[in-house]
Parts: structure tokens; C-alpha cells; sequence
């Protein structure tokens, strides 16, 4: 049985957590990783904060993508799951390339739960934010105080929202 969590707030994330492995020593894998472009630029810190926090941990991101271009590894995935599993999705839905031919949603998937990027990348509940105060694991606090975790394009993440929204996701797991 694979329960799935969505991170959402930021971006969405799924969290497939499983008993089975593909052996009987268990999962091959503690944590996966799958998403678009904030994976791609949180990779770094997902992979260095699971680490920290003792998870064998694979991350695969890839901006423009959408959770159908991932089919594949999703099934590879299936036939031999990690512990935990999260998709994350901040909104690419490419016209013409996903559809959801079973009509199914996650009420109808008990085992899916939701990570909220927010807690991290938006801990005020008051929307987008450039910059945040820094917080303990940033190594470059600025004399403001606060950092910037937003690139200029205002929708991706700089390193210090990486790793805010990598803190979102490991931690979300517990």
C-alpha cells in the first residue's frame, strides 16, 4: 500500500509513504523526490536536509514538467517503492500533455496526504513573499535581517527558499 502527500501553498507535493520494498530487507529508499522546477532548485538542499535527518534520499526535478511527464519513474517507483514518496507540483499543467482519464482526486485516495510549502515559504499566511527574516540555517543573514527566497522572475526559488521549501517537505514527513 503507497499513501501519497501533496505539497501546496508554494508549489504541490504528494508524499507516497509504503511498507513494501522490493526485497525483504524493505524499501530500497528512505525518500523520492519528484517534481518541477522547485524541485530542481531545492535538490541540493532536499537531498543535504534528508541526509541531515538520516534519509536515504533521491530527488528528481525538472522545470516545465508536469506530474503525467513523470510516468515512467512513476512506475519504476511502483514496482519498487521507497519508504515515502513526494510529488511536487507548483502548477505546470501543460495544455494537451495530463489529463486524469479514472477521474480520480484525493478524496478519493485515502492514503494521500498534503504537505503545505507555506509553513516555510509563506509562515504568516499572508501570501507571496520576496524575503523572509532570516532563520537559524542561514549562513548569510544580511544586515536587514531578512533574506531573499524569491528569483527575480518572481515565482522560483533562490537557495535560502530552497532550502526553506526543502525544510517544508522533509519535515512535513513527520
Amino acid at each position: 500500500m503507497v499513501a501519497v502527500v501533496a505539497v501546496v501553498g508554494v508549489a504541490a507535493a504528494s508524499v507516497l509513504p509504503s511498507d513494501e520494498g522490493g526485497d525483504d530487507e524493505g524499501p530500497r529508499l528512505d525518500l523520492v523526490v519528484l517534481g518541477d522546477s522547485f524541485v530542481e532548485h531545492s535538490r541540493d538542499q532536499i537531498g543535504a536536509y534528508a541526509d541531515a535527518q538520516g534519509l536515504d534520499a533521491e530527488v528528481m526535478g525538472l522545470g516545465g514538467t508536469a506530474i503525467c511527464n513523470w510516468e515512467e519513474q512513476l512506475q519504476d517507483y511502483a514496482a519498487d517503492p521507497p519508504a515515502v514518496m513526494v510529488i511536487s507540483f507548483a502548477g505546470n499543467d501543460l495544455p494537451q500533455t495530463c489529463f486524469n482519464p479514472t477521474d480520480e482526486s484525493a478524496a478519493d485516495l485515502p492514503s494521500l496526504h498534503l504537505i503545505d510549502s507555506a509553513t516555510q515559504l509563506d509562515p504568516d499566511g499572508t501570501g507571496f513573499h520576496e524575503s523572509l527574516p532570516c532563520a537559524p540555517w542561514d549562513t548569510d543573514c544580511p544586515a536587514t535581517g531578512e533574506v531573499v527566497v524569491r528569483q527575480t522572475d518572481g515565482i522560483h526559488v533562490t537557495p535560502a527558499g530552497a532550502e526553506r521549501y526543502a525544510r517544508a517537505i522533509v519535515d512535513g514527513l513527520a
